[in-house]
């Protein structure tokens, strides 16, 4: 029977899902642990040595522990730290490049789907030395079954001279690149070499670093991208920049900034750009001046629109434009980061608009400043069928409570936040004047609130009446200590009172 339980493939492959690295989550710790408890079972028997090698190397950090390959016959390869910190590889004269050497460490290295590594002097010198040793096979790249590769930048800023050896790295068969840290000027050496290499599969390039000096270059040559993020807090990109784009005919996400600078386009009028498959956009906008030629551009499959205003709003937002022009739009988010000074306010004319778009499925509204009413937020409810998620907050304002009791009529509604004046829920005959409530809700919160009581068994009444109203609540808070206490009393009672 432990023959059999040992020969299970398909289970220890399950097994060994499970104790994958996972390079976004995972720390020191449990890496650590995860790695051992691999190698253990790759002793257990000769059957699962090769699949439990293959969940041991697929996910890495650095490939400083193929030198345990190389070393496997005696100590011919080491790094050797100097006076001043940094330090050298070296290799002994004894080494000797066999066949099967090179067999051993092509097998591993092939193992590697995904790297996140620090781009140190250290990483690229290795990187040098192992390309040296493949050269017999004429292997251009070091990693040739790469998927998934992050690069962070070094702790210096400065340019490493062998920078370029970053350039073996870049694999056919990668299918997601992100660059994240400090690069800098240096940045333009490493894109050069990997818009050098001709990448088929690339579907997700990110771009996290807010030192990049220029915009990305070369954006255009990697025609099967689905995913685009370039993340610059505090750079925003010439319009026509997006013009580099149009070539990307499969993109269908993409974030970053922009804003119309004087000598953006001579004639606006001549801007003529289509992306046919971008369903999702996540846009920062650097100045009002933007959005009359933004709205030139063509996204007929859009169904997702963030837009990150980094400006007072002194204009009319240009909710008319969005709606006419993503009539297929399901979830929009309007951000306004500038917190006062505003000559625009919101409407409820304004909000109504949105209105018009039947399928919306999610609208934010985070920091609009509004002058909206309890009826305002209720016709807008009402008169979408499909909505299941609303933000709206704004400076100063706080809703009734009355509100979240007439929206509680409706069975679409999954996730509300606004900010509340809970005064009326705090009445014991509440919950008794409410008729049975249809509402799927399952969060709430209130980012502010007022109207919270004292005493812990009025807000133990509140807490009953919220459940009246939303019987299948799963989350309730807000920020504040009251709110946060609530929300502890919510939890200790939804999980006594199973209803």
């Amino acid at each position: 029977m432990l023959d059999n339980f040992l020969t299970s493939l398909d289970e220890w492959d399950e097994i060994l899902s499970y104790l994958e690295v996972s390079l976004e989550d995972d720390d020191e710790k449990v890496v650590k642990e995860k790695r051992k408890a691999i190698s253990a079972i790759a002793l257990l028997s000769p059957k699962l040595t090769e699949l439990a090698l293959n969940a041991l190397w697929k996910n890495m950090t650095t490939l400083v522990p193929i030198v345990e390959v190389v070393n496997s016959d005696g100590e011919f390869f080491d790094y050797h730290r100097v006076l001043n910190g940094r330090g050298c590889w070296r290799v002994s004269a004894d080494l000797e490049i066999t066949e099967k050497f090179l067999d051993d460490l092509i097998r591993n290295l092939k193992r590697i789907r995904n790297l996140r590594v620090q781009v140190s002097e250290k990483e690229l010198e290795l990187w040098q030395m192992l390309h040296a040793f493949l050269i017999p096979r004429s292997m251009v790249y070091i990693l040739p079954c790469l998927q998934g590769l992050s690069l962070v930048s070094a702790n210096s800023p400065q340019s490493h001279p062998f920078l370029g050896i970053i350039s073996y790295i870049f694999a056919p068969s990668l299918t997601t690149i992100t660059v994240s840290g400090c690069w800098g000027a240096s940045w333009m050496t490493v894109q050069h070499h990997m818009n050098s290499h001709h990448l088929p599969n690339l579907y997700r390039l990110r771009y996290l670093d807010d030192t990049l000096e220029h915009y990305p270059c070369g954006i255009e040559r990697f025609t099967s991208l689905r995913c685009l993020v370039i993340h610059d807090e505090e750079q925003f990109y010439n319009l026509s920049t997006l013009v580099d784009l149009a070539p990307l005919n499969y993109l269908r996400k993409l974030a970053i900034s922009i804003q119309v600078d004087d000598d953006d386009f001579e004639d606006p009028s001549t801007l003529s750009i289509m992306l046919p498959e971008l369903q999702h956009l996540q846009l920062k906008i650097g100045s009002e001046d933007t959005y009359d030629l933004f709205f030139r551009v063509q996204l007929p499959s859009l169904i997702s629109l963030s837009l990150e205003m980094q400006h007072t709003l002194e204009q009319e937002l240009p909710l008319g434009f969005i709606v006419a022009s993503y009539p297929n739009l399901c979830d929009l988010i309007l951000h306004c980061t500038e917190m006062e000074d505003h000559s625009y306010i919101m409407s409820a004319n304004d909000f109504m608009t949105i209105a018009l778009v039947r399928g919306m499925k999610s609208l934010k509204l985070i920091n609009i400043p509004h002058k909206l009413k309890e009826r305002d937020i209720f016709s807008l409810v009402k008169s979408l069928p499909n909505l299941h998620s609303l933000t709206v907050t704004g400076p100063g304002t706080i809703f009734s409570v009355a509100l979240i009791i007439s929206i509680s009529q409706f069975s679409n509604l999954r996730c509300v936040e606004l900010p509340l004046d809970f005064s009326l829920l705090a009445d014991h005959w509440s919950s008794e004047k409410m008729s049975q409530s249809p509402s799927q809700m399952r969060k709430l919160i209130s980012p502010n609130s007022s109207g919270i009581p004292d005493k812990s068994s009025a807000k133990l009444v509140l807490i009953r009446n919220v459940l009246h109203l939303f019987p299948k609540l799963e989350e309730f808070g807000g920020t504040g200590g009251p709110l946060e206490e609530l929300r502890d009393l919510f939890q200790v009672a939804n999980n006594m009172f199973i209803h």
